[in-house]
């Protein structure tokens, strides 16, 4: 659900420090990056992504484009595991 995607969202935001920093990406039929005001709490999902589909693949990708170039980063994902589109696992080196 929504309250609790924003809570864990919230916990990992309240766990942060230096110069930490936090992106949200929602995604369904499409992916998009959501608004996260530094030092506030995760105010919610604005974005209309669609229900009609779970295209992770491009989330991952889109997620991973948000970190900067040679600077260390973590990926978290709240999903039920189940995708369309791009194969996730393609991400990834194996």
């Amino acid at each position: 659900s929504d309250a609790r995607a924003r809570g864990a969202i919230d916990i990992v935001r309240e766990a942060m420090t230096g110069d930490d920093q936090l992106r949200v990406v929602a995604f369904g039929s499409r992916a998009a990056v959501e608004m996260v005001p530094a030092g506030t709490r995760f105010p919610g999902f604005t974005n209309e992504v669609g229900g009609d589909g779970s295209i992770l693949g491009e989330a991952v990708e889109l997620g991973l484009g948000l970190i900067p170039p040679g600077r260390p980063g973590r990926l978290v994902l709240l999903t039920d595991g189940k995708w369309t589109g791009k194969d996730p696992a393609t991400l990834v080196p194996s």
